[in-house]
């Protein structure tokens, strides 16, 4: 509440950009905080079965799908939890869903769709960069194959989502400090410190 977004560093920008709204329009109350990461999960678990359908054409394999999504307990705890995420969940679930929604019909409505999915998520969910080779690998080649017109927008969007990735990087992540890198390089070792394993060890 007392910081700026750019002060937060790792945490998703857009995320504690709307969770600070909410926050000032109904006061910083657990509720008032961990309601985005619901309403993702409620939303998560809404869309399932229509992502579930374009996955799988068993029935068993569908209801599997959406008991996974319903019922996983990590799911469940993340949506009750004032963190991102949940938000990144239902984010790659709506991203894969829009993206064989556009394979299924070529309109360009639902290309718009996916395609803005995929660049409002970015500062919500900052793992989505992991969804993007494939998604936009789909789109384009889905494009290519039928309605080449509609590569440009693709394209464009891809170099939207690089921009807001580097202005991410410049503004946020370019500030972190040895201490900072140190620590989540420790508690989640992502970083390869060298200080208490050799590479191949932490790979």
């Amino acid at each position: 509440m007392e910081e700026p977004l750019v002060d937060l560093l790792i945490r998703p920008p857009g995320f504690m950009a709307v969770s600070k709204v909410v926050a000032m329009i109904f006061g910083p109350t657990e509720m008032a905080l961990r309601a985005l990461p619901f309403v993702a999960g409620v939303a998560a678990v809404a869309f399932a079965p229509a992502l579930a359908r374009r996955l799988f054409s068993a029935s068993p394999a569908r209801l599997l799908f959406v008991a996974v999504i319903a019922l996983h307990p990590c799911a469940t705890s993340f949506a009750k939890e004032f963190k991102p995420y949940e938000v990144s969940l239902t984010l790659h679930l709506a991203l894969t869903l829009l993206t064989l929604r556009y394979v299924e019909t070529r309109r360009a409505r639902d290309l718009a769709w996916a395609l803005g999915f995929a660049f409002l998520g970015g500062p919500f969910a900052q793992d989505l960069v992991f969804a993007y080779p494939g998604v936009f690998l789909v789109l384009g080649y889905e494009a290519f194959r039928h309605k080449r017109r509609h590569l440009l927008a693709i394209a464009v969007c891809a170099v939207a989502i690089m921009t807001v990735l580097a202005l991410q990087y410049v503004l946020i992540w370019s500030r972190f400090t040895s201490d900072d890198t140190e620590f989540w390089a420790h508690k989640y070792r992502v970083f390869h410190t060298g200080s208490r394993q050799t590479y191949l060890e932490w790979l």
